[in-house]
């Protein structure tokens, strides 16, 4: 399936850290240079390098490559730093589910929704095949994923033509990607 990101959000509940939120906005030309993008490719293949490794990968000074991530943060080309956790080790299962709405002006009352809910880890408003809504929930057992299943059916009715949903099991990164 193929479709555009309009709006992203996300935010953590689960642990005891300050709940993230971050938007991004597909459509907005960022004016970044080739050594802005040589920068983001770096950091894209190994987001541990340090400032230094940066600096001698670029040829600039330390002080240059901090300057150039701060204004990337302040023009939200990068919009996050986050830490990814094992939940099977705490024994959680992560689940996305594809909403199809048979009335999208919803969508509002589905992100209150979503902010509100302590499971649901992001939610996106999307524009594609069949997925007008999703979202990324976090649980103990599949017993808890219907069961916001359902209470999501409760909350929409006749709001919501058809779902989907799947189960991440894990995820493999490739290191030779490289940022273009």
């Amino acid at each position: 399936k193929k479709y555009m990101l309009k709006n992203i959000h996300s935010h953590s509940k689960h642990f005891e850290q300050k709940p993230m939120q971050w938007e991004t906005g597909a459509f907005q030309d960022k004016k970044i240079d080739a050594i802005d993008y040589k920068i983001i490719g770096l950091i894209l293949n190994n987001a541990k390098c340090s400032i230094q490794s940066l600096a001698e990968k670029t040829g600039l000074s330390s002080m240059t490559i901090i300057y150039r991530i701060k204004q990337l943060l302040s023009k939200k080309v990068i919009v996050a730093w986050r830490t990814e956790l094992n939940l099977a080790a705490f024994d959680y299962n992560h689940y996305r589910i594809n909403l199809e709405l048979e009335d999208t002006t919803i969508i509002k009352q589905l992100q209150s929704y979503c902010q509100a809910h302590p499971h649901i880890v992001s939610y996106t408003q999307a524009i594609g095949y069949n997925v007008d809504f999703e979202f990324d929930i976090e649980v103990r057992g599949f017993e808890t994923f219907l069961q916001i299943i359902d209470d999501i059916k409760k909350k929409f009715p006749h709001s919501i033509r058809d779902f989907e949903y799947f189960r991440f099991i894990g995820k493999v990164y490739n290191e030779e990607v490289k940022f273009l």
